[in-house]
């Protein structure tokens, strides 16, 4: 064959193949079409789209309930420790006036080995100007009490009667 004739053959060759695809054009161009549209309807697809937001809506919400979460415990801590703190410190001051009330009591003296005088009308007897020979007091002691007769009256220091 020569050369002319080959051109024709494939000049017929390929009209032939132009004319099928021709035909196979149109429903070529229906199926990419459909294919096309199935995939641009899942991107916009309404639902999908909603399950899209609402997942991207719990992810953040969980993520700031996390936040929070780290904040409310940090605020805790810090809570807990200042309460600690002013516990510790009213215990302490707690403990002081225990002791204060504890040397203001008038029974420690006592268990300590020291007595109360009073007078027969009550009153305690702080100086030896409150009271006379004769008189009667009512001396107090850990125990219990004991009534007493003033026999003599002497200042700190002095070994004699006082008149």
């Amino acid at each position: 064959m020569n050369n002319d004739t080959a051109k024709i053959v494939l000049q017929a060759d390929l009209s032939k193949s132009a004319a099928a695809i021709a035909k196979q054009l149109p429903k070529l161009s229906d199926e990419i079409a459909q294919r096309g549209k199935l995939k641009i309807q899942a991107v916009i697809d309404p639902a999908s789209i909603q399950e899209q937001a609402m997942s991207a809506m719990r992810q953040a919400q969980a993520l700031r309930l996390e936040q929070i979460g780290g904040r409310l415990d940090t605020a805790s801590s810090r809570l807990e420790e200042r309460f600690a703190r002013q516990f510790e410190g009213l215990e302490r001051q707690l403990e002081r006036h225990d002791l204060r009330l504890r040397g203001l009591d008038p029974e420690g003296p006592l268990e300590r080995g020291y007595a109360y005088a009073f007078t027969a009308d009550g009153h305690f007897v702080r100086s030896i100007r409150d009271v006379q020979p004769g008189a009667s007091l009512t001396v107090k002691i850990r125990d219990g009490e004991a009534d007493t007769r003033v026999t003599a009256v002497r200042a700190t220091g002095e070994s004699h009667d006082i008149p």
